[in-house]
């Protein structure tokens, strides 16, 4: 049937400024101490993408796209071969820095299906290949050539399922997220001063949220954030806080 089976394709075009604190503040970020640089300009980014939902049913529903991207001076954080003391440790320079160019593909498949009235599960899957294609060398005795490089902190597999249950008693919705292996740094090596490793390690948590409509407008709900109590690391090399326990109150009007 047709009508069950939907598809596009598409193109994009657009631009980024740099933004004040990568032209104008040096400062320590995580594990890493972020030079300023002034001389950033604008990165522009082509997109070309293709998808499509199949219907199965009023119930089950299945999507799929793939895309390919070109950067143009894009900007990302370089290493310059320095680093620097903050009185307790020492760690690398980086500086935000145009690129000549990097491209991107991948696509992203996701799974919706309603269980009963108030209940549904979904499930997802992306794959990304992000690499630096063209890197100019300005100084080849400081400057390390990224060409063909991996970029930092993208992960090349990352997956999310989850189901939720609204209901007049206790609505809820379990979350389970997956981030596969990103690399540390730029040059894709082994960072041996602190994790002895070239990528940080995947890692899954777990989330769940209950929440309840009270009388007035009011929603109470208890959020259990990292459940396993997973330790990760971010983008920036940093422990996460670990499980999480939160209790909210809001308001609607």
């Amino acid at each position: 049937n047709k009508e069950n089976i939907r598809y596009y394709a598409s193109y994009s075009a657009g631009f980024r400024p740099p933004t004040l604190d990568d032209m104008c503040r040096s400062q320590s970020s995580g594990n890493q101490f972020r030079v300023a640089n002034p001389y950033l300009v604008d990165e522009y980014i082509n997109n070309f993408e293709i998808g499509g939902d199949i219907i199965f049913s009023k119930k089950i529903k299945l999507s799929a796209s793939m895309y390919f991207s070109i950067g143009n001076d894009f900007m990302y954080n370089v290493s310059t071969g320095d680093s620097v003391d903050i009185g307790y440790k020492i760690i690398p320079v980086y500086q935000m820095d145009n690129i000549s160019q990097m491209q991107a593909y991948g696509g992203e498949t996701a799974i919706n299906i309603e269980l009963w009235k108030g209940g549904s599960f979904f499930t997802n899957y992306a794959y990304t290949h992000s690499t630096i294609t063209d890197f100019e060398v300005v100084d080849p005795e400081v400057d390390f050539d990224l060409s063909g490089k991996f970029l930092a902190n993208v992960p090349m597999h990352s997956a999310s399922a989850g189901i939720s249950w609204e209901n007049r008693i206790v609505s809820a919705n379990l979350l389970w997220k997956y981030k596969g292996q990103r690399y540390i740094n730029d040059r894709n090596t082994r960072d041996i001063k602190y994790f002895n490793s070239a990528t940080y390690p995947s890692y899954q948590t777990l989330n769940l949220r209950l929440w309840k409509p009270l009388p007035y407008g009011l929603i109470a709900a208890l959020n259990l954030d990292n459940i396993t109590n997973t330790i990760y690391l971010d983008s920036k090399g940093r422990k996460c806080p670990g499980r999480m326990i939160m209790v909210e109150v809001s308001w609607k009007l």
